[in-house]
């Protein structure tokens, strides 16, 4: 008898960003060189970096990217 495995699929809706996390995507993608995407993972910005850590497991303060930013 063969084995079957079920996958579900969920669609992930969109994230709503205020006008504050819209220049903070702009910041991270485009502003920043290289772009933070590069190296970090977050999903919200649509970043898949592969070598810093990933924002969305960390889930940092946001004087902790002030600070980092700057």
């Amino acid at each position: 008898m063969a084995a079957s495995t079920a996958v579900a699929v969920v669609e992930k809706t969109p994230t709503k960003l205020s006008a504050k996390a819209m220049q903070g995507k702009d910041i991270y993608l485009a502003k920043a060189q290289p772009n933070c995407g590069v190296c970090h993972t977050l999903a919200e910005a649509g970043s898949q970096g592969v070598v810093g850590p990933n924002l969305n497991v960390l889930k940092p303060a946001e004087y902790q990217v002030a600070r980092a930013v700057s």
